[in-house]
C-alpha cells in the first residue's frame, strides 16, 4: 500500500507521459488523466488496449498523439471539444477515423494524418479552419487527389510521401507556399519534373524512390542551394551526383544509388551525417565502389561525420 501511494504521488507530477507501445487499458488512462490535470503532452502510439479514450480532467493538453490506435470520430471530437488548446495532433494510421473535423482547435499548427482515410473534402476543411498550420503530414493518404494547400500561408513542412501528387499540383504548392523549408516526397511515382525554384527557403528535401534525374538534381542545386539535408535513397536515375553547389549540405542519404567512391569523396568534407550502402552489402558493385578504403578516407578527411552503413 505504501509503495502504491508513492507511485501515485510520483505519477501525479507527470506533464508529458510517454505511454507508446504499452498495454495500458482504458481504466488506467482514465485514472492517469484524472490524477494529472497538468498533463500537456500525451503520446499513445500503438496502445492497442485502448478503446474509450476518456481524457476528462486534462485542461492544458497541447500535444496529442494517438497514432495507430482504434480511436473513433466521436471520441476524437469529444477530446477536441474539451481540449481546445491542442497545437499538435498526430493521427498517423488511425484507420477508423472518417470525419477530420477539428474546428474547435483554434491553435492547431502541426497536423499529422498519414495513412488515414482523409479525403480532399477533409483536407479542404482542415486548411480552411486551421490556416495557421505550419507542419502537415499526409504520408500514404490514398484518398487525397487535389492537394489544395493555398490557404496555409505559414506552411514550413509538407510531407506527401507515397501519395498521388502530380507535377502540376507540386508546382502550384511551390508557388502558393514559398516558405516551405522541409519537403518530403518519398515514393511519389507521378512526379517527373521536380521544379522547386520558388522554394528559396528550402532546407530539407526527401526525394527517395522517385524518378529524379541528374539534370533535375542539378537544377535543384542551382535554385535551392541552402539545402542542408538531402535524401536520395533508391534514386535509380541518378549517376553524376554533382552536389558541390550545396554549400550548406550537412546530411546526405545516398543508400541504394549508383554513387561512386570518387563522387562521395568530392562532397564528404562538409557533411555531418552520411547514409550510404557500404562494403559488405552492395557497395562494391557501384562503379568504382564505396569500398572500405573510401569509408576510411572519409573518416580521415572529416572525423566529425557520422557514417551509417546500411543495406
Amino acid at each position: 500500500m505504501f509503495q502504491y501511494e508513492i507511485m501515485r504521488c510520483c505519477i501525479s507530477l507527470l506533464t508529458s507521459p510517454e505511454l507508446n507501445w504499452t498495454s495500458i487499458a482504458d481504466e488506467q488512462l482514465t485514472a492517469i488523466c484524472a490524477n494529472n490535470p497538468g498533463i500537456t503532452e500525451l503520446r499513445l502510439i500503438r496502445c492497442g488496449n485502448l478503446h474509450q479514450f476518456n481524457l476528462n480532467g486534462l485542461q492544458h493538453l497541447t500535444i496529442l498523439d494517438t497514432s495507430s490506435t482504434a480511436i473513433m470520430d466521436d471520441q476524437l471530437a469529444a477530446i477536441c471539444t474539451k481540449n481546445t488548446g491542442i497545437e499538435e495532433l498526430c493521427l498517423y494510421g488511425c484507420k477508423k477515423l472518417r470525419q477530420f473535423d477539428f474546428k474547435t482547435l483554434s491553435q492547431l499548427i502541426i497536423f499529422e494524418a498519414g495513412y488515414t482515410t482523409i479525403t480532399d473534402e477533409g483536407l479542404a476543411a482542415i486548411c480552411t479552419n486551421h490556416p495557421d498550420i505550419k507542419q502537415l503530414h499526409l504520408w500514404g493518404c490514398e484518398n487525397i487527389h487535389q492537394f489544395d494547400l493555398g490557404n496555409l500561408k505559414q506552411l514550413s513542412l509538407l510531407g506527401v510521401n507515397e501519395t498521388s501528387i502530380t507535377d502540376e499540383q507540386l508546382a502550384v504548392i511551390c508557388r502558393q507556399n514559398p516558405d516551405i523549408k522541409r519537403l518530403q516526397m518519398r515514393g511519389c511515382k507521378n512526379l517527373r519534373q521536380f521544379d522547386l525554384s520558388p522554394l528559396h527557403k528550402l532546407k530539407e528535401l526527401e526525394v527517395s524512390e522517385v524518378a529524379i534525374t541528374d539534370e533535375q538534381l542539378a537544377a535543384i542545386c542551382a535554385n535551392n542551394s541552402d539545402i542542408e539535408s538531402l535524401y536520395l535513397d533508391s534514386c535509380k536515375n541518378l549517376h553524376q551526383f554533382n552536389l558541390e553547389n550545396f554549400h550548406k549540405l550537412k546530411n546526405l542519404d545516398v543508400r541504394n544509388t549508383a554513387i561512386t567512391g570518387r563522387q562521395l569523396l568530392a562532397i564528404c568534407k562538409q557533411l555531418k551525417q552520411l547514409l550510404v550502402t557500404g562494403p559488405g552489402f552492395f557497395g562494391y558493385f557501384f562503379g568504382d565502389g564505396v569500398t572500405g578504403e573510401v569509408i576510411e578516407t572519409i573518416k580521415q578527411n572529416n572525423p566529425t561525420c557520422s557514417i551509417l552503413l546500411a543495406p
